[in-house]
Formats: C-alpha cells, sequence, structure tokens
C-alpha cells in the first residue's frame, strides 16, 4: 500500500486537488470535524497521514511514507536523503532579508561580519549570507 505525506497548512488543499486527479481522495482531511491524522483512500490503494511540513522529508526519508509533499523551502533547509521528483507548481513563498526601518544597512553584503541574524530557516540563511558576501 502506498503512503502519503501530506503537509497540515497551506499546500494541504492543493495536494489533494493533485492527489485526487490521478484517483486518490484524501478529501477527508478538509472536513474540519474530522480529526484524524491517517485516512485510507476509498480505494484501498493508498493511506495519507497529515503531519507538520517540517516532518514530510522525515517521513519519507525514514520510510514511513513513499511519497510526500512539501514546499521546496522546506527541502532546502532540512537536506533529506530523498528525491526531489517534481515542482507541483502551487505553494509559492519568498524569503526576505529585513531590518528596521530606520536601519542605514540597505543590502545583506552591508552588514557588519559580526551582525545576528535571527531565521527559521537556518541553513538557508547561511547558504544566503554566505553566497551574498563571498560575490
Amino acid at each position: 500500500m502506498l503512503t502519503v505525506a501530506l503537509p497540515k497548512g497551506a499546500l494541504l488543499k492543493d495536494s489533494i486537488s493533485l492527489l485526487q486527479g490521478i484517483g486518490l481522495d484524501f478529501s477527508g482531511f478538509l472536513d474540519a470535524s474530522n480529526r484524524q491524522l491517517q485516512i485510507l483512500d476509498p480505494t484501498g490503494t493508498a493511506q495519507g497521514l497529515l503531519v507538520r511540513a517540517q516532518d514530510v522529508p522525515v517521513y519519507v526519508e525514514y520510510g514511513q511514507a513513499q511519497l510526500g509533499i512539501v514546499g521546496f523551502d522546506v527541502l532546502q533547509e532540512k537536506k533529506p536523503q530523498i528525491a526531489h521528483i517534481a515542482d507541483l507548481g502551487f505553494g509559492k513563498c519568498r524569503m526576505s532579508v529585513a531590518v528596521p526601518r530606520h536601519s542605514a544597512y540597505r543590502s545583506a553584503i552591508e552588514l557588519p561580519a559580526n551582525c545576528r541574524v535571527a531565521s527559521k530557516f537556518v541553513r538557508c540563511a547561511y547558504d544566503y549570507f554566505a553566497n551574498s558576501i563571498c560575490q
């Protein structure tokens, strides 16, 4: 049986629509009264797991799911040992560098070498600043 890890949140609705296009129905996850985190497809050929987006690559990497849908930002941050098969064309995101409005800094290269950067995406931020400063 195929197990698909689906992300809670913004990507869920588009992910379910995409899977419905190939005959897998996990629309039960969209029902607000449904509290299940695992749903069997009515055909009995697949099951869906509803997990946090950050956990989708972990479920796939460790074999709890054979397929997962997640944003490319999560894959870039986690760097899991899994294959990135396709860009599905939905779930756009943007990462930005922000400073206070009154700051004198206007680009990453202007920031002092000892500045602090806060980010949920530590690896992505590190890669960005390493590439910005080295160029």
